[in-house]
C-alpha cells in the first residue's frame, strides 16, 4: 500500500528544470498582469483630471453667467435710479414753477382787488358779483393744479418702491452668487480628497 502512494505521488512532482519554466511563465503573466493595471490607471487618472477640468469649467461658466445675471440687474438698476432721479428732479422744478406762478398769480388778484375796493369804495360788492365767477373759475384751476401735483408724488412714491423692491432682488441674487461659489468650491475640495483616498 505505501509504494502504491509513492508511486502515486511521484507521478506529480516535477522537474526542476520544469518548475523553473512554470514560475518564469507565471512571472511573465504577473508582470503582465501589473502593467496592464499600471496603463489602466493611467487611463483612469487622466480621464479623472479631465472630468475634474470640465466640470472645473461648468462651474466657471455658470459663476460667469450669474455674475453677468447680477452686473446687468445692478445696471438697470442703476439706471432706473438715474431715471427716477432726473424725473424727480424734472417734478419738483415743475412744482416748484407751479407754485411760484400761482403766487404770482395769488398777489397780483389780490393787489387788484385791493386797488378796486379802494378806488371804488361802495361799489365792491357790485364788482364782487360781476367778478366772481372769475374768481371761482381760478380757485378750480387752482384745485385741479394741487391734485395733479398730488398724483405725480404718488406716482413718485409708486417709483420709489419699486426702485426698493429691484435693490433687494439684487441683494438676493448676490447673496445667491455668494452661496452658490462657496458650495462649489467646498464640493470641489472633498472631490479632490476623495480621489486622493484621503
Amino acid at each position: 500500500m505505501g509504494a502504491a502512494v509513492s508511486n502515486c505521488c511521484a507521478k506529480h512532482f516535477l522537474e526542476p528544470a520544469e518548475l523553473r519554466l512554470r514560475l518564469r511563465i507565471i512571472e511573465e503573466e504577473l508582470k503582465e498582469m501589473r502593467r496592464e493595471k499600471e496603463e489602466e490607471e493611467k487611463i483612469f487618472a487622466s480621464e479623472w483630471r479631465k472630468q475634474q477640468e470640465e466640470v472645473a469649467r461648468l462651474r466657471r461658466m455658470e459663476a460667469a453667467a450669474e455674475e453677468q445675471r447680477v452686473r446687468s440687474l445692478e445696471r438697470e438698476l442703476a439706471a432706473a435710479a438715474a431715471a427716477r432721479k432726473e424725473k424727480e428732479m424734472k417734478e419738483e422744478h415743475l412744482r416748484g414753477a407751479a407754485i411760484e406762478k400761482w403766487k404770482q398769480l395769488y398777489l397780483a388778484i389780490k393787489k387788484e382787488l385791493d386797488e378796486l375796493l379802494q378806488r371804488t369804495g361802495g361799489e365792491k360788492f357790485l364788482w364782487a358779483s360781476e367778478h366772481g365767477l372769475a374768481v371761482e373759475s381760478l380757485q378750480r384751476e387752482l384745485r385741479a393744479k394741487e391734485e395733479a401735483v398730488e398724483g405725480l408724488e404718488a406716482k413718485l412714491a409708486a417709483s420709489e418702491k419699486e426702485a426698493a423692491r429691484r435693490e433687494r432682488e439684487v441683494d438676493i441674487l448676490r447673496q445667491s452668487l455668494r452661496i452658490l461659489s462657496s458650495r462649489q468650491k467646498n464640493r470641489g475640495k472633498r472631490s479632490t480628497r476623495r480621489a486622493l483616498g484621503l
